[in-house]
């Protein structure tokens, strides 16, 4: 079976950046605070920017420092005042606009200065978010699907084939959702017809506890540290191997892992969250089927 443990040992490797609170989209986030990204590579420094943070049709400006970090709770160069999400606010007022685009960011014209384009209070936003609501977005890989509500409602979110990365609409909550067929992995597949030649069955009770084993032993590896709670959980779509991990040694993000093996198919969800473990038990229960 040593075949199989190296290949489950690369697929940990993928996930280690989630301790550091993985970026998404254009969005990232550091242990010195929040930056963007710009379509060219480049990040947003000495401006202000109209971004569209929850992809809601409504974008609110923020303050990019010298060094490219998002202002917060302070006041700007210019003396504008941003909130601790790092909105513009006047006289306690998150300032906004309605987009025209859906790349989530302002028109360059917009960008130059405050006065730019027009502007609408937060009561005004929030109807006009309300005239086009929704319901919550659904994405699937394979025979999973993940709802975007609870704590990702209006998230933002990229997605493949085989993965899934949400990040919440207040940068707060993040999770990547995986997908692997080990049936296509040529290593893999010499590991199932050795196992057909012997009369094994990957696919039962006791191989696939073995299988759980060793990809928890491959994450413990990649982190560099062991987690501290670990249980075999039932939900909706099965049973998950959970194990989570202390914010003080994944980081200062607080940390969990979900794993899962079914007829040859792993699956793995990483939820990484700032101030507290998120409500993992809600998000499997009602956004996972």
């Amino acid at each position: 079976m040593r075949k199989t443990g190296l290949a489950v040992t690369i697929l940990a490797f993928s996930f280690t950046a989630i301790s550091a609170m993985s970026s998404f989209a254009n969005w990232h986030m550091d242990n010195t605070g929040y930056w963007w990204e710009n379509e060219d590579g480049s990040y947003a420094k000495d401006q202000w920017l109209w971004l569209d943070g929850n992809q809601d049709g409504i974008a609110e400006c923020y303050y990019f420092d010298e060094n490219g970090y998002m202002l917060s709770d302070a006041v700007a160069p210019d003396g504008s005042q941003v909130d601790k999400d790092g909105a513009w606010i006047i006289d306690g007022v998150k300032q906004a606009k309605v987009l025209d685009t859906a790349s989530g960011l302002a028109s360059s014209s917009d960008e130059a200065s405050l006065g730019a384009g027009d502007e609408i209070s937060a009561d005004t936003a929030a109807d006009a978010a309300a005239e086009g609501a929704h319901e919550a977005a659904v994405y699937s890989l394979g025979s999973l699907n993940v709802r975007a509500d609870g704590i990702f409602a209006g998230a933002k979110a990229s997605s493949g084939d085989n993965e899934l990365n949400l990040v919440s609409s207040d940068l707060k909550y993040a999770a990547v959702i995986m997908r692997i067929d080990l049936a296509q992995d040529p290593d893999y597949q010499s590991v199932m017809q050795t196992a057909q030649a012997l009369g094994i069955d990957l696919n039962s009770d006791t191989m696939k506890s073995l299988v759980m084993d060793t990809i928890e032993s491959s994450f413990t590896v990649s982190m560099g540290v062991s987690p501290s709670a670990r249980a075999d959980k039932t939900f909706p779509t099965g049973v998950w191997r959970q194990f989570r991990y202390d914010p003080d040694s994944v980081g200062g993000t607080y940390t969990d892992v979900l794993i899962r093996y079914d007829s040859n198919v792993f699956y793995a969800i990483v939820i990484g969250a700032e101030g507290g473990y998120a409500d993992v038990d809600a998000f499997m229960n009602n956004s996972v089927y």
